[in-house]
């Protein structure tokens, strides 16, 4: 995985498939090209969790999260 994501850091992803991994609340948002910041469909977590995203060519971040943090790794 790789490093952990803070809350209002963003990390450009090249798109496809993501495993993610939240260790709290947090909202997950992506930006397309240069249009605002939207939290995607599902991308509310109430509590840590892992799931499988799938992501467009985009820059992620998350808010909302205090001292929780989100790890993602590809996986296709």
């Amino acid at each position: 995985m790789a490093a952990p994501l803070k809350n209002n850091e963003e990390l450009k992803v090249v798109g496809g498939n993501y495993a993610v991994k939240v260790s709290g609340a947090m909202d997950l948002q992506w930006q397309l090209a240069d249009e605002g910041f939207v939290t995607i469909p599902g991308g509310s977590f109430t509590g840590e969790t892992s799931v499988i995203v799938d992501l467009p060519k985009c820059t992620i971040k998350i808010i909302n999260a205090g001292a929780n943090t989100l790890r993602l790794k590809v996986v296709r």
